[in-house]
């Protein structure tokens, strides 16, 4: 709805004011069919957010909000008719939880239901799974023989080290 106001006295001025909106409406928002791209996320991934949100007026904002270590934040995602995307990093191990608020036109909100996503730490797969780097120089009196089958031989100068779980000298 939209309306202006128009004021006169008994001299004869009078005066319009600008035009104002106003939404009558009392009807939330619907958030439907978040999706999760991929949906079991590593710390490596640009997870890519998506929601469906459509409202009897227009929708006005629709923003992600997540924990990151704990700690809840908000971004605007974007969009356009009824479709919202988000590409969020989440840069370290951790369960986060993730859920919409998305608003009206009349600043009406409504929020989506939390959702729990583990974030975890990449698989590393190598191949070969044997490797000769030959001798690698630490600094002037350390220097390190790396072989294949993960066998380390070392020539160490008055350095204490751990090598397999046992703690050794070196000469």
């Amino acid at each position: 709805m939209t309306f202006f106001i128009n004021a006169s006295d008994l001299s004869g001025n009078s005066n319009t004011s600008q035009i104002y909106s106003y939404y009558a409406d009392g009807i939330l928002p619907i958030i439907e069919n978040i999706t999760f791209d991929p949906s079991t996320p590593t710390v490596a991934d640009v997870v890519n957010i998506t929601a469906n949100v459509t409202d009897n007026q227009a929708v006005s904002n629709v923003l992600l909000a997540y924990t990151l270590d704990g700690v809840w934040k908000t971004q605007p995602m974007s969009g356009n008719g009824s479709k919202y995307m988000q590409a969020q990093e989440f840069l370290r191990p951790q369960q986060s939880h993730i859920l919409h608020p998305a608003y009206d036109m009349a600043e009406n909100m409504n929020v989506s239901k939390t959702f729990s996503v583990g974030i975890m730490k990449p698989k590393l797969n190598f191949t070969p799974k044997e490797w000769d780097f030959g001798e690698v120089e630490v600094h002037d009196n350390v220097n390190r023989n790396f072989t294949s089958k993960t066998k380390v031989m070392s020539t160490y100068n008055d350095v204490q080290t751990t090598c397999n779980g046992s703690q050794r000298k070196g000469k």
